[in-house]
C-alpha cells in the first residue's frame, strides 16, 4: 500500500515536518556467524544503500534505496544493536517482518513515531494502530523502532520511556494453537510409514547392501528430529567432530541448543542415537571421514543449511506418507509422547530446552486421561483415535490366497493368539524379520484378504490383548509391545471401516 491505513491516516501524520535528527551511525558491526563459524563484518555504506547479512548458510539482501536518509538510520541502527546484543538470526528476522510493514503501510510511519511524544503515541496506540495490526510481529516491529528512540533520545524520546514503550498492547494470538487443534501431531499410520523406511535403511546397512548419500542423510536428519526433537537449525550445525561411537557401536551426539534469547545462553546438549539406529549415523560418518578434511575442518554431518534440512525432511515425509511433516512436527509430536509416556514438566523442559517448564504446560493439557487411552489403543474412540489411511493395502481373495505359496501366506501367534488368513505376502515370511500379522498390516508388501470378518476377528482378538496389558499395569508408551498392538489394531481397524464403506 502507497497510503497510509484509514485509522492511522486521521493520527495528525506531520507532512511537512523536517525529520529530526539522529546520532551518528556505525559504518560497519562486527558479528559472529555460528553456523559458518566466523567473524563477519556489516558495512553500512551510504554509496550503495544495501545491508548484507549472512545467517544460516544463506546471505540475505535488504534494499534501504527507497528510504529517506532519516528512515534507513533507523534500520541501521536497529540492526547494529541487534547484532550486538543478539545474533544474526533475530537482525534478520526484525529486517523482514520491518520491510513487510513498510510495504504494507508506508516508510513514513517511522517518522510519525519520530515526531510524536511518548504520551501521543500512548494515545493513538490503541485508537489508531492496534486496531491495523494483522499479526502481533507489526506491532513487535514498531515496538523496537521506538525502543531505538529512547535509546539514542530520538526526538522527545528517552531512555526513561522504555518501560513504556514494553507495556504497549499487541495482537493476541495463541503462539500453540497448531498444538491445540492437533494438526502437527504425525498420525501413527505416518509414524509407522517412516519408521518403516528407517528400520529398512538400518537392515540395508546391517546386510553391507548399498545404500546412496541422500538416503543417509535424509533417515539421519529424521532419527534427530523425530527421537530428540531438533530444530533444523540445530541438526543443521552438528559437525563431524560432534558425533563419538563408543564401544559396541553405541553413538552420542553433542548439538547446541540454538533457539535461546541471547548466543550467551547457547548451550550443548549430549544424546544418544536409539542403537538399532545407530547404524545409519555411522555409515554416514564413515562416509565423511573419507571426505578431504583440509577444505572445511568444521565441516556439518549433514552437510546442509537450515533450510535444506526443513525441505529434505519435508520431502522424504512426503514420498513416504504423502504428506509433508516438517521437523517442528516431528518436535511437537515427541513432546506429546513424552508426556503421555508420563514425563514430569522438569522432565520435558529438559528433553525440548524450553527456558521455562510453563511451556510444556499444552503438551500436559492435551494429553489424554487414562480411559482415553485405553480408547486410543482400541481404537474404538472417535475423538481420541489416529486412524491411519491405508490406501497402500492390497486385497486378493481367499480363492487366489488358497493358490499361493504356503510360506507365503501369512498366519502366526502374536501374544498367544494364533491368527492365520490374514492375506499374503510379496516375500517368503521365512525372509521377513519382522513380527507375522502384528507387522504386515500398514506394510508395502501386505495382500490383505478381502474377507472383511477375518480382518475384524483380528482386531476383536488384539482388543483383548491390549486389555490385558491394561490389566497387568503395561498399557503405556514405554511398552514397544503395546505401542506395535496399539498400531496393528488402528490401521487393520481403518482397514475394515474402508471395506464395510465401499461395500455399502
Amino acid at each position: 500500500m502507497s497510503s497510509l491505513p484509514a485509522k492511522f491516516a486521521k493520527a495528525s501524520f506531520p507532512e511537512g515536518r523536517s525529520e529530526p535528527p539522529l546520532p551518528p551511525l556505525p559504518r560497519a558491526v562486527k558479528y559472529w556467524d555460528d553456523f559458518e563459524e566466523k567473524d563477519r563484518i556489516l558495512r553500512f555504506d551510504s554509496a550503495s544503500k544495501e545491508v548484507i547479512l549472512h545467517d544460516d548458510g544463506r546471505i540475505f539482501k535488504y534494499d534501504l534505496a527507497p528510504l529517506s536518509e532519516f528512515q534507513s538510520g533507523v534500520i541501521v541502527l536497529i540492526t547494529a544493536h541487534l547484532l550486538q546484543s543478539g545474533d544474526p538470526s533475530s537482525a534478520k528476522i526484525w529486517l523482514n517482518h520491518i520491510f513487510a510493514l513498510v510495504e504494507k503501510a508506508t516508510p513514513k510511519i517511522v517518522n510519525f513515531l519520530a515526531h510524536q511524544t511518548p504520551q501521543k503515541v500512548l494515545d493513538v496506540w490503541s485508537t489508531a494502530l492496534l486496531p491495523e495490526f494483522t499479526h502481533p510481529y507489526e506491532a513487535s516491529c514498531l515496538k523496537k523502532v521506538l525502543h531505538c528512540f529512547c535509546r539514542e533520545s530520538v526526538g522527545s524520546w528517552a531512555p526513561p520511556y522504555h518501560s513504556m514503550v514494553s507495556n504497549l498492547p499487541s495482537p493476541r494470538q495463541d503462539p500453540f494453537a497448531i498444538v491445540r487443534s492437533g494438526e502437527c501431531f504425525i498420525p501413527v499410520a505416518d509414524q509407522k510409514a517412516i519408521y518403516s523406511f528407517i528400520d529398512e535403511t538400518a537392515k540395508s546397512l546391517s546386510s553391507n547392501d548399498s545404500v546412496d548419500l541422500r538416503r543417509l542423510i535424509d533417515a539421519t536428519a529424521i532419527i534427530l528430529a523425530d527421537q530428540h526433537a531438533f530444530r533444523c537449525g540445530t541438526i543443521a550445525r552438528i559437525k563431524v567432530a560432534d558425533v563419538r561411537v563408543h564401544k559396541g557401536g553405541v553413538v552420542h551426539i553433542t548439538a547446541a541448543v540454538i533457539k535461546k534469547q541471547r548466543n550467551s545462553q547457547r548451550i550443548h546438549i549430549t544424546r544418544k542415537v536409539r542403537q538399532d539406529w545407530a547404524q545409519i549415523v555411522r555409515s554416514l560418518l564413515d562416509l565423511r571421514d573419507m571426505e578431504d578434511t583440509s577444505a572445511d575442518p568444521n565441516r556439518k554431518l549433514l552437510g546442509l543449511t537450515p533450510d535444506e534440512v526443513t525441505r529434505c525432511i519435508a520431502n522424504r515425509t512426503e514420498s513416504l506418507t504423502g504428506t509433508r511433516w516438517t521437523a517442528t512436527d516431528f518436535r511437537h509430536t515427541s513432546a506429546q509422547r513424552q508426556v503421555d509416556m508420563g514425563a514430569s514438566a522438569d522432565e520435558l523442559a529438559d528433553f525440548m530446552q524450553h527456558n521455562s517448564v510453563l511451556v510444556g504446560n499444552v503438551y500436559f493439557d492435551q494429553s489424554p486421561h487414562q480411559a482415553k487411552l485405553v480408547n486410543d489403543a482400541l481404537a474404538i474412540s472417535p475423538v481420541y483415535s489416529v486412524l491411519p489411511e491405508i490406501h497402500r493395502t492390497r486385497i486378493i481373495d481367499k480363492r487366489a490366497l488358497m493358490g499361493i505359496p504356503e510360506e507365503r501366506q501369512i498366519g502366526g501367534m502374536p501374544h498367544g493368539s494364533p491368527i492365520a488368513g490374514i492375506g499374503a505376502c510379496d516375500s517368503p515370511q521365512s525372509l521377513c524379520q519382522k513380527n507375522p500379522v502384528l507387522s504386515c498390516y500398514g506394510c508395502r508388501k501386505f495382500l490383505a484378504v478381502s474377507d472383511v470378518k477375518i480382518h475384524q476377528h483380528v482386531v476383536d482378538t488384539l482388543r483383548t490383548v491390549v486389555m490385558d496389558f491394561f490389566k497387568a499395569g503395561l498399557g503405556d508408551e514405554r511398552s514397544p509391545a503395546y505401542l506395535q498392538l496399539k498400531r496393528t489394531i488402528s490401521i487393520a481397524q481403518a482397514f475394515v471401516d474402508q471395506c464395510k464403506e465401499q461395500r455399502s
